[in-house]
């Protein structure tokens, strides 16, 4: 679908059509910067959209920066980067309905062909068709640019009260997991457990926790991804409305106690995080670890905890995994030699965001009986027992890919309700000039949460 790519225009049209700055990324962990074409609206449908925030997805890392690795619908066809784009319209074909110029709007990264089966459920990302289905970034020109062409369809009004860079992290991560979490039905009555700290991860505690989950258990083996990301998270939510900011700030003034909280509002969540780094000893707020495990918790931590002291650091997934199951005891002394055999310790709700095969088998094995678990973090392998794992404790394990149109639209106006702004998981914001520099920082992963690009 030539006709699409600013990168491909045809030859009369090059010296006469004003020029854009646009990003590629070739492989061998390299970004390249052009000038092309500002792109043209080909159907009656097609809409102009001046990027103003585009985010770096850990995917384009994975398949494209570092080497073309992509097969089928992650196959990079050498268009402009980027599939989390945000902006504003600024002409419409005449076959529109819904948007025109002015108008704010993020990008759903996959244009489906609109009709198979899949694009009629809202789920274009599962399109069925070989000779339509093209993702931003991907197969089509994306938001690493200062324009970007979309189809009518693939749009999704941004609300006023959130910012480009919330819409951004919305077109992927955020969906994402918005769409897992409601699949596994994340409520009031649940831990959820959540595996790989990276930008998605991040985004799965803070969605979790605006869904009510009770006690939020983030687990990762980079120490550094852990400080960082539990400081993430707590600047997130603690920017959210429904009281939760009272109460932060209540509970970091009261050491920790209740007072202050209006009736009937909820109450804030239990955060715990845990590094699952190797070594010999485990240190940690209020844990001792003998011969058998974990002999004893003391106390638990909340959003008035701060800094490293509020990490659990466990020498290796299998005392992550006790730790995981003392936490959704309430903290209760649990002894690994006495419990050994209770499979129903363990989060309700579980979802992986690494992509890591051990860390999906602890994602699995840390969920109760009759539990649910939710897996979308790419590539890598699910190595479990099924029997003991999976099948004895009644689990139902979910496969999630990105979202639906529609449920990206219904996320977009409850965060503007709970009053979350994605872009406070960002760490770095980059003008598309400094693109190289961008995707290296996020390509080294540890010390950086979401990499973004604001476009003036």
């Amino acid at each position: 679908m030539a006709e699409q790519n600013a990168s491909t225009p045809t030859g009369a049209q090059k010296e006469a059509e004003p020029k854009m700055l646009a990003m590629f990324l070739p492989g061998n962990s390299t970004v390249e910067l052009r000038q092309v074409p500002v792109p043209t609206l080909t159907r009656d449908t097609d809409v102009l959209v001046r990027i103003r925030a585009s985010t770096i997805c850990g995917s384009d890392i994975r398949c494209i920066y570092k080497e073309h690795l992509g097969q089928g619908p992650e196959r990079y066809q050498n268009v402009i980067a980027g599939h989390e784009p945000c902006g504003e319209v600024v002409r419409c074909g005449k076959g529109t309905r819904r948007f025109q110029p002015g108008d704010r709007v993020v990008i759903y990264h996959i244009s489906g062909c609109g009709v198979c089966v899949d694009c009629r459920k809202g789920f274009m990302i599962s399109c069925r068709s070989e000779k339509f289905r093209r993702a931003y970034g991907w197969q089509r020109d994306g938001g690493m640019a200062e324009f970007c062409v979309a189809e009518e369809k693939d749009l999704l009004p941004l609300p006023e009260g959130l910012t480009f860079l919330d819409g951004a992290l919305v077109a992927c991560g955020f969906g994402t997991v918005f769409e897992a979490l409601t699949k596994i039905q994340v409520s009031g009555r649940d831990s959820l457990l959540v595996t790989g700290m990276g930008p998605v991860g991040l985004a799965a505690a803070v969605v979790g926790a605006k869904l009510g989950a009770k006690r939020i258990i983030c687990v990762d083996r980079d120490e550094d991804r852990c400080v960082l990301g539990r400081g993430l998270i707590v600047r997130a939510l603690s920017r959210s409305k429904k009281g939760l900011e009272g109460q932060i700030e209540t509970a970091s003034s009261n050491g920790g106690g209740q007072e202050g909280e209006s009736e009937g509002s909820q109450p804030p969540p239990e955060l715990h995080v845990i590094c699952s780094c190797s070594g010999s000893v485990a240190t940690g707020n209020g844990v001792e670890m003998d011969g058998d495990g974990i002999s004893s918790l003391n106390g638990k931590f909340n959003f008035s905890s701060k800094g490293p002291e509020g990490i659990f650091r466990m020498p290796g997934t299998d005392a992550a995994l006790d730790l995981i199951r003392c936490l959704c005891a309430g903290g209760k002394d649990f002894s690994v030699k006495s419990q050994g055999l209770n499979r129903n310790a363990g989060a309700e709700k579980s979802i992986d965001c690494s992509g890591n095969a051990e860390a999906r088998a602890l994602c699995v094995r840390g969920t109760k009986d009759f539990g649910c678990v939710a897996l979308v973090g790419e590539g890598g392998k699910l190595s479990v027992d099924a029997s003991p794992d999976v099948i004895h404790g009644q689990k139902m394990i979910y496969g999630s890919w990105v979202t639906s149109v529609w449920l990206m639209e219904e996320l977009l106006c409850q965060l503007e309700e709970w009053g979350v702004h994605p872009e406070d998981l960002v760490t770095h914001a980059f003008p598309l000039q400094k693109s190289a520099e961008a995707y290296e920082v996020m390509s080294k992963g540890g010390k950086c949460g979401k990499v973004g690009m604001v476009v003036q």
